[in-house]
């Protein structure tokens, strides 16, 4: 027979050194497989469905569970950028208030927290019940019993103790899970939208996280494929992944021009881009005559009295709405804002780029007779 270090049983990798971290590798196997299979079907980053579908189903079949984060969450986050089409590079607040998504963390944990929660409503009789009585009454936090690992889990985000609550037998399984994700959701808001703050790349994005939604920026109000094809470069505007003249200059060690390659006048940094260079006034003039229009009467339909900046609206018409959290001024913008913005934005990328290399080339289909 045939000597091997690991073998699969029941699902779990059963390995000689870490049968833990190989079972996690082997579930990040399937998931990338996965992923890949669903590729015809419209998910990946361009030219297929649109960011809210394809989270939909990274939430139903692409999410492997396991212990160890730091793997899981690399996966994770490499998965979401694919689809969100944004670089490994983009800063990891961003994808997470675009996508809608939790962290991988945030979710390993609410499942362990809702587990413990099932555990408390049994019987005082049942073995699960009885385990954990016993490992929270007599393991010390230096344990590496699972129980130890959940009671860390409970100070995190401010629950009370694990201890108190399996003696809490008023706790209902609804009002159980409405803690658990009002503690973890309110959590990882405030963090995320604190790291945000610390990335420059992210000072247009705002702080318009909805877990559960994705940013209005990634959504489209149709099914429209012109209009889909056009969130990618819509995103990388957004969370400075933008690949300009002045960035490369930055961080290609060749040392490019920072140059603008259309005009020649100036550097290319974003608001050059945006608003100044001359070869683009063509494709911005009349789109930004309606920016303006509409904002106007947005503005003054909502009374909204404060100082706007034309650059952040561009980038990011929603960056206001979170003063004051409006649904309708949310939906209007939808409707008659972000279209216009997202068309500049694309129109310009467009003519930047050399017409040849926007085509996507598509593979002639031959219709075959079928020999009677």
């Amino acid at each position: 027979m045939p000597v091997v270090n690991k073998t699969s049983h029941i699902g779990i990798q059963r390995d000689s050194k870490d049968t833990t971290t190989s079972t996690i590798e082997e579930n990040l196997k399937k998931a990338r497989r996965t992923l890949y299979s669903l590729m015809h079907q419209g998910l990946r980053g361009e030219n297929g469905l649109d960011p809210i579908t394809s989270v939909s189903f990274l939430q139903t079949v692409l999410l492997p569970n396991g212990k160890n984060l730091d793997l899981i969450t690399k996966q994770y986050k490499k998965i979401i950028k694919q689809i969100l089409s944004l670089p490994v590079n983009v800063a990891d607040p961003a994808i997470y208030i675009i996508s809608g998504l939790l962290p991988a963390e945030a979710i390993i944990h609410k499942k362990a927290l809702i587990l413990f929660g099932s555990i408390c409503r049994a019987d005082c009789t049942a073995t699960e019940w009885k385990i954990a009585e016993r490992q929270l009454g007599i393991k010390t936090l230096k344990s590496n019993s699972w129980f130890i690992a959940l009671k860390t889990i409970f100070f995190k985000y401010g629950i009370q103790d694990p201890y108190t609550s399996l003696f809490d037998k008023t706790i209902t399984k609804m009002k159980w899970k409405h803690i658990i994700n009002q503690k973890v959701n309110t959590y990882w808001t405030e963090r995320i939208q604190q790291d945000t703050l610390m990335f420059s790349s992210l000072q247009y994005l705002g702080g318009m996280y909805r877990i559960g939604k994705c940013h209005p920026t990634a959504t489209t109000c149709s099914a429209n494929i012109r209009d889909i094809s056009r969130i990618p470069i819509r995103l990388k505007i957004l969370t400075g992944s933008y690949i300009l003249q002045t960035k490369r200059a930055v961080f290609n060690n060749t040392n490019p021009d920072p140059t603008c390659m259309l005009c020649g006048k100036s550097d290319e940094t974003l608001s050059h881009f945006l608003f100044v260079c001359t070869e683009l006034d063509n494709i911005r003039m009349t789109l930004t005559r309606e920016i303006i229009d509409v904002c106007s009467v947005l503005f003054a339909k909502y009374e909204l009295n404060t100082n706007f900046d034309l650059l952040t609206i561009l980038i990011n018409p929603y960056y206001y709405c979170s003063q004051w959290n409006s649904e309708n001024l949310i939906s209007d913008i939808d409707q008659l804002l972000e279209p216009l913005c997202r068309c500049l934005c694309y129109n310009l990328h467009a003519k930047r780029y050399p017409s040849e290399l926007l085509d996507i080339p598509t593979k002639s289909r031959t219709i075959r007779k079928l020999a009677n």
